[in-house]
């Protein structure tokens, strides 16, 4: 059986159980039903180019790499027969793949009258968000009997680190990436505590206005979105918010060259976003959080924290290393991940019509939450996912009724 390094950021997210499940998932509506045993036998293959999905975690003493294990397709496919899936019910599939085991991915074909629903559960211990979406892309070349490129299997830090300076490293270690004063606004009271979903899209025509509206004020659609959510949290009634903490989420491939990295890999980091509640308008902080998010972008966000860490990583035997990060591992609050835009063209499966494709990330513990979207076929779906009591989970849904009355007003006045 091979084997494969287990790599800092596999093992970081391996310890953060207490505050989220650590999966990542991929959602495909298809319009009609699809080929099911060639869907499996395309996960099968997809083994092949990415072979940490078929190993195990295994750990022995101080040592822990990624082995090969024997599985069956019981151990990585099914499929389910119901005729009403929503986003109420979806929550029932959103399965948690064992990292101990093998494979590190799971995946789930819903049956339904008239059209099939493909639900892939992948280990967030084996690559991120961005790995997932190249992953489905992945998937549906092998589907479609399409020719694949060769993949990179880098997956080492050390690798992303040789495209940045010595001066960039040194200078990065004194900047402040992290606001641990931050506010929570959900309970941790552990009553009724469920899996909710909370889904809340963005349609093609509100999109294009969006669009106009970040053109001309100059900001991303980034921008936009986490305006949204800064907004909606300042307007909550249930206690007066003076100031808000958010982690962004970024993806450390940005800094990449010369020296490329494995999409099938972990190189995501955070960094922190404080804004202070001055009752300003939309607009105002809108453009408050484009100056921040600028300011961000221009001094290497997200690699001080990889810097220290990977220093750990590297000195410290392995039970050693996960004693200290363990103890420093906490609720990230409030936090974001923007996973991009799912391009209709790469995620095309031998013809079949894809009406919607999403992405979500892990399920939060409260009183963690996290705004999370993507893009397909320029409507964007924002989620908030988690383990949440209903008194926390009105809170949520506060939120996101309040981000899409911020929708309807803006793009509806900019519409007549």
């Amino acid at each position: 059986m091979n084997r494969y390094p287990v790599e800092l950021l596999d093992e970081y997210i391996k310890l953060q159980d207490v505050v989220n499940d650590h999966q990542i998932r991929g959602i495909i509506i298809f319009k009609e039903h699809i080929d099911t045993d060639r869907f499996k036998k395309s996960v099968n293959i997809s083994f092949d180019y990415v072979p940490v999905l078929r190993c195990k975690y295994s750990q022995t003493g101080n040592k822990a790499l990624w082995e090969e294990s024997d599985y069956t397709d019981d151990d990585f496919f099914c499929i389910r027969n119901t005729n009403n899936i929503s986003k109420e019910n979806i929550v029932e599939y959103l399965k948690k793949i064992p990292g101990n085991n093998g494979p590190q991915i799971f995946v789930q074909i819903i049956c339904q009258d008239a059209n099939d629903v493909a639900i892939i559960t992948v280990n967030h211990m084996a690559f991120d968000g961005s790995g997932l979406k190249l992953y489905l892309y992945l998937l549906s070349k092998i589907y479609s009997n399409d020719s694949i490129d060769k993949i990179n299997l880098d997956r080492r830090m050390n690798t992303l680190f040789k495209n940045i300076s010595a001066k960039q490293k040194f200078l990065s270690l004194f900047r402040k990436t992290y606001n641990r004063t931050k506010i929570e606004i959900l309970s941790d009271k552990n009553d009724d505590i469920e899996t909710r979903l909370g889904l809340f899209k963005i349609d093609v025509a509100e999109f294009q206005i969006i669009k106009g509206i970040c053109k001309k004020s100059g900001i991303t659609i980034n921008d936009f979105i986490l305006t949204l959510f800064f907004h909606a949290i300042f307007c909550l009634e249930h206690e007066k918010i003076d100031r808000v903490t958010i982690q962004i989420m970024f993806d450390l491939r940005r800094y990449i060259n010369k020296y490329p990295v494995s999409q099938f890999g972990n190189f995501s980091s955070m960094e922190s976003m404080t804004i202070v509640n001055k009752n300003q308008s939309f607009f105002d902080l809108s453009q408050e959080i484009s100056e921040y998010m600028r300011k961000i972008k221009s001094h290497f966000p997200g690699i001080k924290n990889v810097l220290i860490m990977n220093s750990l990583f590297e000195f410290l035997p392995r039970n050693m290393f996960d004693r200290i990060l363990s103890r420093e591992i906490q609720s990230l609050g409030i936090s974001t991940s923007n996973l991009g835009i799912i391009d209709d063209k790469k995620l095309c499966f031998s013809g079949h019509e894809i009406i919607d494709a999403y992405m979500l990330t892990s399920i939060k513990n409260q009183p963690a939450v996290q705004l999370s979207f993507s893009t397909f076929k320029d409507t964007v779906t924002m989620s908030m996912l988690g383990n949440y009591s209903m008194k926390n989970w009105e809170i949520v849904e506060k939120l996101i009724d309040t981000m899409s009355r911020d929708v309807n007003v803006l793009t509806f006045e900019k519409s007549n």
